[in-house]
């Protein structure tokens, strides 16, 4: 009962699949572990990742990553190669989606990897698409869009390649593309991938309320906020999806936000975001709209003493939220005299986004406080006004894509954050233990600058970085 079970729910998210029964999903959340584990290794593993995926499905993410801890510290699946490979790339791929729902897109990139190159080695072009959905949506949550795009047009020409639907979209393609369609404020993008995410309702039920906070964000983006709260609000009551995924509910809650703040409405703004908490790395950071509503109240130490939190934990900070959270942090610091912070907070903020990626943060000062950070940088440092100017706000947005010329454009996201460390004294072995990682991976992202900038030492390297303006950003 169990394998059969395990296997309709991960045969579901591959191409063309079905969705299981919902006493094949019940069945997999109400399974004992100790009878999992009893089971031969390779079973177990099997039928480990499906439960894994059917108790992040409903948002009982706590058991799933306390099953995940049991499984890969007790039967560790996703690096075992003597295990059979569809169990290697079912633990892999329910990895990668457990943390992707809780918006830890480190930890997610790290199996999404791991599985693109499995799903090559398999040969299978559905696991292939899987694995490229999936890696699409960790960049994404990362706030590394230029991979995500990378991955998801990989995938249109798989499907090409496949014959397959070209209007219908994958899961965790569409979760990638909505954040980006989002934070680049394209309005015709976003109502183009409703109805491509409405066509996986039945095959994915959790479908349902990614498609209605994508309306939500379309309606936005097109003028019309009446419409757009409506709908956002019925994603976050779970109106229409009882069951929907969190992470979209919280994402729902951040645009309600975000639209009483387009509409100067402070006071609502913080009455909505009471009690609301971080996701996991501020992929969705409620105190990052906190502060903006504080200087809309023009509450300053209020705005800072909200992203405080942030502030201290910046190096693990989501890096699609940073921006937002340099930004008040600078404008704050601007209003009570603390110039050298108010810069070094918005050269920051621009040298964590490509200018294009700003549209969304801008958008939140409707009030004209950039332009009073903009006016305060021209007379002190006029880069810092001029990336702010070429984001968008002056009313005039940068192309899609368009990144600062004084930026070394070919640094991924995480690049940057490594570069940013390597004029310190730290060792690498010091830099990966401040950016939670491995020593190997700073090594392989720090070769990968000197390659890029045609350098071959750490000093070469902050040399040419400082030519460009990078650290004075």
């Amino acid at each position: 009962m169990l394998l059969a079970a395990a296997t309709a729910l991960i045969e579901s998210s591959l191409q063309g699949g079905c969705p299981p029964s919902q006493r094949q999903l019940d069945a997999l959340r109400a399974a004992p572990v100790s009878d999992v584990r009893a089971l031969p290794r390779a079973e177990a593993g099997y039928i480990g990742a499906a439960m894994i995926m059917a108790l992040s499905r409903t948002d009982r993410f706590a058991e799933a990553l306390d099953l995940a801890a049991i499984l890969v510290d007790g039967e560790p699946f996703p690096g075992d190669r003597d295990l059979p490979l569809d169990v290697l790339l079912a633990g892999g791929a329910a990895l990668a989606e457990l943390y992707i729902g809780v918006a830890d897109g480190v930890r997610a990139l790290e199996y999404a990897l791991r599985l693109e190159a499995r799903a090559r080695e398999a040969g299978d072009p559905r696991w292939r698409y899987r694995a490229l959905g999936l890696l699409a949506a960790a960049h994404a949550v990362n706030g590394e869009f230029a991979d995500a795009a990378t991955a998801r047009a990989a995938m249109r020409e798989l499907a090409r390649d496949e014959a397959w639907d070209g209007d219908r979209a994958e899961f965790m393609a569409a979760v990638a593309e909505g954040i980006e369609v989002f934070t680049r404020m394209d309005a015709e993008a976003a109502a183009a991938l409703v109805p491509r995410v409405r066509s996986l309702v039945e095959a994915e039920p959790n479908a349902r309320s990614l498609a209605d906070l994508l309306e939500a964000v379309a309606l936005a983006l097109a003028g019309e906020p009446t419409r757009s709260m409506a709908l956002a609000t019925k994603v976050v009551q779970g109106v229409t999806h009882p069951d929907g995924p969190g992470l979209v509910r919280s994402q729902a809650l951040a645009l309600q936000a975000f639209l009483l703040l387009g509409e100067r409405e402070p006071l609502r703004a913080l009455s909505l975001l009471q009690g609301a908490e971080p996701s996991r790395n501020h992929f969705i950071c409620p105190a990052s709209l906190r502060a903006v509503a504080f200087l809309q109240l023009h509450e300053d130490r209020q705005a800072l003493k909200a992203t405080s939190a942030c502030k201290r934990r910046r190096v693990e900070h989501n890096l699609w939220s940073l921006p937002l959270v340099l930004l008040t942090r600078a404008i704050a610091h601007m209003r009570l005299g603390h110039a050298a912070a108010a810069l070094r907070n918005a050269g920051e903020a621009l040298a964590h986004a490509e200018g294009s990626r700003l549209r969304s943060v801008i958008a939140l000062f409707p009030g004209g406080e950039l332009q009073e950070l903009m006016a305060f940088a021209q007379k002190r440092v006029p880069r810092i006004a001029d990336g702010i100017r070429l984001s968008g706000a002056d009313g005039e947005p940068s192309a899609p894509g368009e990144a600062d010329p004084r930026i070394p454009p070919s640094l991924t996201d995480r690049e940057r954050v490594v570069a940013l460390q390597l004029r310190t004294t730290l060792s690498i072995a010091q830099i990966a233990e401040l950016l939670f990682v491995a020593p190997s991976t700073v090594k392989s992202q720090t070769l990968s600058i000197y390659r890029k900038l045609g350098v071959r030492s750490r000093a070469d390297a902050v040399r040419m970085l400082e030519q460009v303006g990078f650290y004075e950003l």
